[in-house]
């Protein structure tokens, strides 16, 4: 049975896939790595229609599928792991493979917080076990809240495949527009914090959960 939450990682990469004109448009659209640590690499590459550049994460996870997906369904718990993650809540669920949640995350000041509305749906491959999920932003879902920037643009998808050694290849794909502006030091803080630091939160309390 398939759980239904996937892109808490979304707001821990605010900052990182913010990519404005600083980190896109170069002509070059083939992946690059940029961060490297452990398991978990970054990636990034630019893309014709859109002046964002989208981001690309693998890792290698020691960890059943039931125990991956139990934690990704634990919304409440995300401020425990994720990057910069002040809240999360579900709003709805509409099936037990689609649901809207949102999320808020905390930046530094004098910048504003971000928050987001998130609309989910999820797949399994019945031959490969390999389970999938598309997402994108639904920024008119709830009223704005004071002292928050909506993000106004996501679109992302997870590919979780399980090896037979008993491991989770994971790969996540996003590209988004965090809305307002950020400085180029903290997108340089984000490129070598964010990623790295939430898939390592993620790793340790998949691999330690009592779920």
């Amino acid at each position: 049975m398939i759980k239904t939450v996937f892109y808490p990682i979304t707001i821990a990469l605010l900052q990182f896939l913010l990519s404005s004109e600083q980190l896109s448009g170069q002509g070059d659209h083939s992946w690059k790595l940029v961060k490297e640590e452990g398991k978990t690499k970054v990636y990034t590459r630019a893309k014709e229609d859109v002046k964002i550049k989208e981001v690309k994460i693998t890792t290698t996870i020691k960890a059943s599928m039931d125990r991956f997906l139990s934690v990704l369904d634990d919304v409440p718990d995300y401020i425990n792991w994720v990057f910069r993650c002040k809240s999360a809540k579900r709003l709805l669920t509409i099936s037990e493979n689609e649901f809207y949640y949102y999320t808020s995350t905390k930046l530094p000041f004098p910048l504003s917080d971000r928050d987001i509305v998130i609309h989910t749906r999820q797949w399994k491959d019945p031959l490969t076990k390999t389970v999938y999920s598309e997402s994108v932003a639904d920024p008119d879902y709830i009223p704005e809240k004071e002292n928050h920037v909506r993000i106004p643009f996501l679109k992302t998808s997870w590919e979780i495949r399980p090896e037979s050694d008993g491991t989770l290849k994971i790969s996540y794909l996003i590209c988004t527009d965090p809305g307002g502006s950020l400085p180029a030091w903290l997108v340089n803080l984000a490129i070598t914090q964010g990623p790295i630091k939430t898939m390592d939160g993620l790793a340790r309390l998949v691999e330690d959960s009592k779920y």
